[in-house]
Parts: C-alpha cells; sequence; structure tokens
C-alpha cells in the first residue's frame, strides 16, 4: 500500500523540481540574454527598475513561472500585476523594501532567520509594465496589514 504514496510523492517532487526550473532551463538555450535577464531567470524574480526591459511577455511569463495575478492599463501601458505573500521581521530596523535581512547604518546586521521581533505577511506585488510585446520596466511595492 506504501508503494502507490512514495511514487506520488515522488511524482509530486518531479513536477515541483522541474517548475523550479524552467528559467534556468531557459538560460541554458539563451546564452545571449543580457546579465541582468540572465539574474531574473535564475532567481525567478523581477527587481524594481529597468533590468527587466526588453524581456517579451512570454519570457516574463517564463521567468515568473506562472500567469500574472491581474491586467491593467496604465499610462498607455499594458501592466501586469503578480503577487504573493512574504513573511517579514516587524522591526524598526528594516529598510528593506523587499522584506529581506534587517541592517542598522553600522557593521552590525541580521540574519533573516534570526528573531526580529513579531513576523507578520506583507503583500509584494510586481507590476511590469508592456510597450507592444516588451517590457519597459517593473515596480515592486508591499502592502502591509
Amino acid at each position: 500500500m506504501t508503494c502507490p504514496r512514495h511514487f506520488a510523492v515522488l511524482l509530486s517532487l518531479g513536477v515541483l523540481t522541474s517548475c523550479a526550473n524552467q528559467g534556468q532551463f531557459y538560460l541554458k538555450g539563451h546564452p545571449e540574454l543580457s546579465p541582468a535577464h540572465r539574474q531574473i531567470f535564475m532567481r525567478g524574480e523581477i527587481p524594481s527598475g529597468d533590468a527587466v526591459a526588453g524581456l517579451t511577455r512570454e519570457q516574463v511569463k517564463l521567468a515568473m513561472g506562472r500567469d500574472p495575478a491581474t491586467f491593467d492599463k496604465a499610462n498607455g501601458e499594458d501592466v501586469w500585476v503578480y503577487s504573493r505573500k512574504q513573511m517579514v521581521g516587524n522591526s524598526s530596523f528594516d529598510g528593506n523594501s523587499r522584506g529581506g535581512s534587517a541592517r542598522m547604518e553600522n557593521d552590525h546586521s541580521f540574519s533573516p532567520t534570526e528573531d526580529l521581533g513579531p513576523r507578520m505577511d506583507v503583500e509584494v506585488k510586481t507590476s511590469i509594465y508592456f510597450q507592444g510585446d516588451r517590457a519597459t520596466h517593473a515596480q515592486v511595492t508591499e502592502e502591509r496589514p
């Protein structure tokens, strides 16, 4: 009876592993991509700014691993919005807009695994702007409850 369960677990892990590596698999066949674009595919995350500029809609979907949560328009550009929940420390030292490790101005730093006090969910929204089929820029924001 445990064989079917083991098979199901292994199959699930195989599917998850293949999804996690889609961007990296794409990189192998596209050495012409810029270092900024390569970083996007490796991390599966698009930073604020123009690092995404020039990627096609299909490349953005592949890099993000899914379709956007919503579609919008702003200033004549199509906007794709990706949303995800992220746990962050609720600390007065947390100056990182991405919710990563907190840093103070001196040489002391904290890793994200250290106790930073109460934890809270934030919604991270990545908005990607397109003119035609090409991305022009992205904006990453956090919404706290």
